[in-house]
Protein backbone atom coordinates (compact mmCIF):
# COMPACT_ATOMS: atom_id res chain seq x y z
CA UNK A 1 0.00 0.00 0.00
CA UNK A 2 1.44 3.63 -1.11
CA UNK A 3 1.55 5.71 1.63
CA UNK A 4 2.83 9.67 1.35
CA UNK A 5 5.68 11.02 3.55
CA UNK A 6 4.72 13.14 6.60
CA UNK A 7 5.77 16.54 4.79
CA UNK A 8 2.96 15.75 1.48
CA UNK A 9 -0.09 14.61 3.79
CA UNK A 10 -3.22 16.64 3.85
CA UNK A 11 -3.30 17.24 7.40
CA UNK A 12 0.48 18.13 7.50
CA UNK A 13 0.05 20.87 4.73
CA UNK A 14 -2.73 22.80 6.36
CA UNK A 15 -0.38 22.86 9.55
CA UNK A 16 2.53 24.30 7.19
CA UNK A 17 0.18 26.69 5.47
CA UNK A 18 -1.17 28.10 8.63
CA UNK A 19 1.67 28.34 10.40
CA UNK A 20 3.19 30.23 8.02
CA UNK A 21 0.12 32.67 7.25
CA UNK A 22 0.00 33.32 11.15
CA UNK A 23 3.94 33.31 11.86
CA UNK A 24 3.21 31.35 14.56
CA UNK A 25 4.68 27.53 14.86
CA UNK A 26 1.66 26.14 16.52
CA UNK A 27 -1.07 27.75 15.26
CA UNK A 28 -3.66 25.31 13.34
CA UNK A 29 -6.89 26.08 11.48
CA UNK A 30 -9.68 22.97 10.41
CA UNK A 31 -6.83 20.52 11.46
CA UNK A 32 -8.71 16.84 10.93
CA UNK A 33 -7.76 13.92 13.35
CA UNK A 34 -9.48 11.82 11.11
CA UNK A 35 -6.96 12.38 8.61
CA UNK A 36 -4.35 12.17 10.88
CA UNK A 37 -5.14 8.69 11.55
CA UNK A 38 -6.10 7.48 8.19
CA UNK A 39 -3.22 8.49 7.02
CA UNK A 40 -0.35 7.35 10.26
CA UNK A 41 -2.28 5.63 12.54
CA UNK A 42 -4.80 3.38 10.80
CA UNK A 43 -4.71 -0.78 11.40
CA UNK A 44 -2.91 -1.20 7.99
CA UNK A 45 -0.17 1.30 8.70
CA UNK A 46 1.60 -1.42 10.98
CA UNK A 47 1.72 0.84 14.17
CA UNK A 48 0.05 -0.50 17.09
CA UNK A 49 -1.04 1.92 19.71
CA UNK A 50 -2.88 0.64 22.90
CA UNK A 51 -4.52 4.53 22.54
CA UNK A 52 -7.94 5.08 21.64
CA UNK A 53 -7.96 8.55 19.73
CA UNK A 54 -12.30 8.67 19.78
CA UNK A 55 -12.14 11.76 21.80
CA UNK A 56 -14.85 14.81 22.14
CA UNK A 57 -12.69 18.00 22.46
CA UNK A 58 -13.58 19.97 25.79
CA UNK A 59 -16.30 22.41 24.96
CA UNK A 60 -15.01 26.01 25.14
CA UNK A 61 -15.90 27.94 28.53
CA UNK A 62 -18.12 30.84 28.30
CA UNK A 63 -16.01 34.43 28.32
CA UNK A 64 -17.33 37.10 29.99
CA UNK A 65 -18.22 40.23 27.91
CA UNK A 66 -15.45 42.87 28.47
CA UNK A 67 -17.17 46.10 29.80
CA UNK A 68 -15.33 49.53 28.35
CA UNK A 69 -14.96 52.43 30.44
CA UNK A 70 -17.43 54.16 28.02
CA UNK A 71 -20.06 51.48 28.58
CA UNK A 72 -19.91 52.64 32.59
CA UNK A 73 -20.26 55.93 32.00
CA UNK A 74 -23.42 56.05 30.37
CA UNK A 75 -24.67 54.15 33.18
CA UNK A 76 -27.13 56.31 34.90
CA UNK A 77 -26.23 54.68 38.59
CA UNK A 78 -22.87 54.62 37.91
CA UNK A 79 -23.00 58.13 36.59
CA UNK A 80 -24.59 59.47 40.23
CA UNK A 81 -22.25 57.32 42.12
CA UNK A 82 -19.07 59.22 40.04
CA UNK A 83 -20.95 62.60 40.98
CA UNK A 84 -20.97 61.81 44.90
CA UNK A 85 -17.88 63.47 46.68
CA UNK A 86 -15.44 61.16 48.53
CA UNK A 87 -15.72 60.93 51.90
CA UNK A 88 -12.75 60.38 54.15
CA UNK A 89 -14.15 58.78 57.52
CA UNK A 90 -13.29 60.05 60.75
CA UNK A 91 -11.02 57.55 64.09
CA UNK A 92 -14.82 57.51 65.24
CA UNK A 93 -16.63 55.93 62.14
CA UNK A 94 -13.51 53.50 61.29
CA UNK A 95 -13.77 51.78 64.94
CA UNK A 96 -17.85 51.79 64.05
CA UNK A 97 -17.48 50.20 60.88
CA UNK A 98 -14.78 47.85 62.50
CA UNK A 99 -17.21 46.84 65.14
CA UNK A 100 -20.36 46.46 62.67
CA UNK A 101 -17.98 44.25 60.62
CA UNK A 102 -16.99 42.14 63.81
CA UNK A 103 -20.08 42.21 65.07
CA UNK A 104 -21.38 40.57 61.66
CA UNK A 105 -18.78 37.79 61.46
CA UNK A 106 -19.74 37.01 65.12
CA UNK A 107 -23.23 36.83 63.76
CA UNK A 108 -22.08 34.80 60.55
CA UNK A 109 -20.35 32.38 63.10
CA UNK A 110 -23.67 31.94 65.24
CA UNK A 111 -25.49 30.85 62.54
CA UNK A 112 -23.28 28.81 61.11
CA UNK A 113 -22.81 26.68 64.52
CA UNK A 114 -26.83 26.89 64.80
CA UNK A 115 -27.04 25.34 61.50
CA UNK A 116 -24.45 22.69 61.92
CA UNK A 117 -26.34 22.48 65.31
CA UNK A 118 -29.62 21.68 63.72
CA UNK A 119 -28.07 19.48 61.02
CA UNK A 120 -26.26 17.45 63.67
CA UNK A 121 -29.63 17.00 65.58
CA UNK A 122 -31.92 15.68 62.47
CA UNK A 123 -29.37 13.35 61.91
CA UNK A 124 -29.08 11.85 65.44
CA UNK A 125 -32.89 12.09 64.85
CA UNK A 126 -32.55 9.52 61.89
CA UNK A 127 -29.83 7.61 63.52
CA UNK A 128 -31.74 6.70 66.53
CA UNK A 129 -34.87 5.75 64.08
CA UNK A 130 -32.74 3.94 62.09
CA UNK A 131 -31.28 1.98 64.98
CA UNK A 132 -34.59 1.37 66.84
CA UNK A 133 -35.93 -0.13 63.11
CA UNK A 134 -32.71 -2.41 63.56
CA UNK A 135 -33.19 -3.30 67.16
CA UNK A 136 -36.68 -3.76 66.97
CA UNK A 137 -36.15 -6.04 64.11
CA UNK A 138 -33.29 -7.99 66.27
CA UNK A 139 -35.95 -8.23 69.03
CA UNK A 140 -38.16 -10.20 66.90
CA UNK A 141 -35.46 -12.04 65.65
CA UNK A 142 -34.35 -13.23 69.18
CA UNK A 143 -37.97 -13.60 70.41
CA UNK A 144 -38.60 -15.92 67.62
CA UNK A 145 -35.66 -17.76 68.22
CA UNK A 146 -36.52 -17.95 71.65
CA UNK A 147 -39.82 -19.43 71.19
CA UNK A 148 -38.92 -21.51 68.91
CA UNK A 149 -36.52 -22.78 71.80
CA UNK A 150 -39.12 -23.11 74.27
CA UNK A 151 -41.27 -24.88 72.04
CA UNK A 152 -38.41 -27.62 71.22
CA UNK A 153 -37.84 -27.77 74.97
CA UNK A 154 -41.66 -28.48 75.91
CA UNK A 155 -41.60 -31.64 73.16
CA UNK A 156 -38.34 -32.53 74.48
CA UNK A 157 -39.60 -32.80 78.38
CA UNK A 158 -42.61 -34.35 77.05
CA UNK A 159 -40.70 -36.77 74.84
CA UNK A 160 -38.63 -37.55 78.44
CA UNK A 161 -41.63 -37.91 80.30
CA UNK A 162 -43.67 -40.34 78.44
CA UNK A 163 -39.94 -42.19 78.00
CA UNK A 164 -39.59 -42.34 81.93
CA UNK A 165 -43.71 -43.55 82.38
CA UNK A 166 -42.80 -46.42 79.81
CA UNK A 167 -39.49 -47.19 81.77
CA UNK A 168 -40.71 -47.27 85.22
CA UNK A 169 -43.90 -49.42 83.82
CA UNK A 170 -41.46 -51.84 82.42
CA UNK A 171 -39.03 -51.89 85.54
CA UNK A 172 -42.44 -52.98 86.88
CA UNK A 173 -43.01 -55.74 84.17
CA UNK A 174 -39.29 -57.35 84.51
CA UNK A 175 -39.46 -57.17 87.96
CA UNK A 176 -42.79 -59.33 87.92
CA UNK A 177 -41.18 -61.88 85.59
CA UNK A 178 -38.01 -61.96 87.55
CA UNK A 179 -40.05 -62.94 90.76
CA UNK A 180 -42.40 -64.97 88.83
CA UNK A 181 -39.67 -67.01 86.68
CA UNK A 182 -37.93 -68.99 89.24
CA UNK A 183 -41.47 -70.43 90.11
CA UNK A 184 -41.55 -71.56 86.58
CA UNK A 185 -37.92 -72.83 86.30
CA UNK A 186 -39.17 -75.01 89.32
CA UNK A 187 -41.57 -76.27 87.31
CA UNK A 188 -40.25 -77.03 84.34
CA UNK A 189 -37.49 -78.55 86.19
CA UNK A 190 -39.33 -80.98 88.30
CA UNK A 191 -38.76 -84.42 87.40
CA UNK A 192 -41.78 -85.94 85.13
CA UNK A 193 -44.07 -88.42 86.39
Amino acid sequence: MHRTSPMTSPAMTSVKTTASMTNSPVAVEAFDVDILYDDYLSPDSGVDFDFDFDFIAPAPKPVAKATSTSALLTNPATALLLQKPIKSLSREEKVARRRAQIAKSAQKHRLRIREEMESLQDELVRLEAKLAAHQAADATTWKTKAAQALEMRQISEAMNASLRQSLSETTLCVHHWTTFMPNVHSVVDAPLL
